[in-house]
């Protein structure tokens, strides 16, 4: 046999021995393959599946879909909206309230109308002020 064909040989073996479930990752900077390795072997055993399994993870639940955070948003500024809504309903029915002035102790009552106080004697007249 020749060199090229042992060569071909050891590489359809090595083919065989890898899964479907392998993964080879050929371009990837040295101090993150470095890194990966070292996470890998001290927190899961060296089993690097896992190592990916738990890093794909962790990515996925700090960066959320942009869609997501839209959702978000949106129901914020829906919740938002209805206080608002609420608090324009409530300032309308308190303003439909007629006023009915303030009782004085002597029997006297104080209205208020266009931003003058006229007040009601007890003997029917009054005086604006």
């Amino acid at each position: 046999m020749t060199n090229s064909q042992e060569f071909q040989n050891k590489v359809k073996a090595i083919k065989e021995k890898v899964g479907k479930t392998s993964i080879y990752i050929g371009r990837i900077p040295e101090k993150y393959k470095t890194e990966f390795k070292e996470i890998a072997r001290e927190e899961f055993a060296e089993d690097y599946g896992l190592c990916l399994r738990e890093l794909i993870r962790t990515w996925k639940g700090i960066f959320i879909d942009p869609n997501q955070e839209l959702k978000i948003e949106i129901e914020l500024l829906r919740k938002e909206y209805e206080e608002f809504k609420e608090h324009v309903l409530r300032t309308a029915q308190e303003k439909e309230q007629p006023d009915k002035g303030i009782r004085m102790l002597n029997g006297k009552s104080l209205k208020r109308r266009n931003e003058h106080v006229e007040i009601e004697r007890p003997n029917g007249q009054t005086t604006n002020i």
